[in-house]
């Protein structure tokens, strides 16, 4: 458990947007265990949180990028860059692609995070997202450091599209039964009363 905590705690510092509120989680995949920086308990407060400048509805479209962001040669970690083609905005500036990274690699096996997998080729999500400003003395090896790039704050952040029906990561095979949070649990709710929620939710502020 701890080298997996060291390991989620540098892909924040290094590829994700960290936050300073703390709230742990455990997963029960094999992939591996995480201590969440930052958890949500209601779509009041996944919506409306100062760290998601998205809401975006699209479809993961394909790997854009694998890299390693390990600063230690004998223990890699690795990230993949997703490009995510966007459909609709809910909250922020529409793009028509952004560029959404995860904690892991489709061809190293276990390299994921349990609770929040690998996102699949043709999924097509709504997206809570935070978008990443790398700092002036981040310069990675190999690595291409794409303009609008995004992290989604875990499990909490991706919600499944299928036949317009919205589905929590818990509900769903990918992940099914590794998080629970009764005020973010939605398992086929209409996409149409999601987003209205959602946009309530943003004009009521």
């Amino acid at each position: 458990m701890k080298g997996i905590c060291y390991k989620f705690i540098i892909g924040l510092i290094i590829v994700l947007l960290g936050t300073v509120s703390s709230c742990s989680a455990t997963s029960k995949q094999t992939s591996g265990e995480a201590a969440w920086v930052k958890g949500y308990h209601s779509l009041n407060e996944l919506t409306t949180a100062t760290e998601i400048d998205m809401i975006a509805i699209g479809t993961i479209d394909r790997v854009v990028e694998i890299f390693n962001y390990s600063p230690l040669p004998e223990h890699a970690d690795y990230g993949t860059k997703f490009a995510f083609r966007v459909e609709t905005v809910l909250k922020g500036e529409y793009i028509k692609e952004i560029i959404v990274t995860q904690v892991g690699a489709p061809n190293k096996p276990g390299s994921d995070i349990g609770e929040d997998p690998l996102f699949q080729i043709g999924e097509r999500y709504l997206l809570f997202l935070s978008k990443i400003v790398y700092p002036d003395t981040y310069h990675p090896t190999g690595e291409v450091l794409y303009p609008n790039t995004y992290n989604h704050p875990g499990p909490w952040g991706r919600y499944l599209i299928i036949d317009n029906k919205i589905y929590s990561l818990n509900n769903t095979p990918q992940a099914s039964g590794t998080y629970h949070e009764s005020g973010l649990n939605f398992n086929g709710v209409p996409l149409s009363t999601f987003m209205r929620e959602i946009d309530s939710i943003l004009q009521s502020q």
